[in-house]
């Protein structure tokens, strides 16, 4: 390539995000222009200014020095502002991007798949998850927290030869069992007790031998 084709430049101005081929105005050897910026392909992103950058320009006659940087303007992720960076696959629409908020954001229209030889480690404030089915194999799934709530419109299974419980239990509405049920330690329940239709609750009573009932438990 003939000399001074390629120059390192400031970015001193970004444009537009909205055009085609966003241009940004670069300084180099005490020079100003104007360059259009080609984002390779898969990339998207708006660099911040005063970042450095890699300004070619066209010298005549040199034709036999080719550079080639494949790119997709049309249908890149526009908009985006200064220091935003992300990924995008304009032909499955697969994009994700880190925002000027700090935000990683991620949409995909098919499956996100991920195998890992250790651990994911997931360190957060709060983590909302939104989905119809969450299927989760695995030998041994151990949750730490402070508080765990769960909402459910319609119901909760859960399918395990034993489930172990280590604390104290409280429920609120009515209880069904079937199967044996060994509890070590004490129970308070509010409301009706019954045990095959029968009332074995605090207002049960026992007929007596001469007739009549014994009074209420106390």
């Amino acid at each position: 390539m003939n000399k001074n084709e390629v120059k390192l430049s400031q970015l001193t101005l970004n444009s537009n995000d909205q055009e085609q081929f966003p241009t940004a105005q670069v300084t180099y050897m005490g020079k100003v222009c104007d360059v259009a910026l080609i984002q390779p392909y898969g990339l998207i992103g708006r660099a911040p200014i005063k970042d450095s950058l890699v300004t070619l320009f066209n010298q005549q006659g040199s034709e036999s020095a080719r550079l080639g940087i494949a790119s997709c303007p049309q249908k890149r992720q526009k908009g985006m502002v200064e220091g935003e960076v992300g990924l995008q696959n304009v032909v499955t629409g697969c994009i994700v991007t880190m925002d000027k908020d700090g935000n990683l954001n991620i949409n995909v229209p098919a499956d996100i798949n991920a195998t890992v030889v250790k651990n994911i480690n997931i360190t957060a404030v709060d983590v909302s998850v939104t989905v119809n089915d969450i299927n989760v194999i695995a030998n041994n799934i151990t949750i730490s927290a402070s508080k765990i709530t769960t909402t459910a419109l319609q119901s909760i299974n859960m399918i395990a030869p034993k489930v172990n419980i280590t604390g104290d239990v409280n429920v609120t509405g009515a209880v069904s069992v079937t199967g044996a049920v060994s509890i070590v330690g004490n129970v308070a329940t509010i409301g009706t007790l019954t045990n095959n239709g029968i009332n074995v609750g605090s207002t049960h009573r026992h007929p007596q031998a001469g007739g009549g009932t014994t009074g209420f438990p106390k």
